[in-house]
């Protein structure tokens, strides 16, 4: 599942939640209460090791027909 942050502009915390995409948005802060006002996107962490897709076929241009 993943992880969204909220911020709460009344007491300034940033809230991270684990949540299914389904499920409705966080309504209020756990911390002060108030209404969270808006969600932050953020990247999604991908690690990419050993010898990947990423490794083999990446683009040459030298080899372009």
């Amino acid at each position: 599942m993943p992880v969204y942050v909220y911020n709460c502009k009344k007491c300034n915390a940033l809230v991270e939640v684990l949540q299914h995409y389904d499920d409705d948005a966080l309504a209020a802060c756990p911390k002060c209460g108030q209404p969270v006002s808006e969600k932050i996107f953020t990247p999604i962490p991908i690690h990419f090791k050993g010898n990947g897709w990423y490794v083999k076929d990446r683009y040459n241009p030298d080899k372009a027909v």
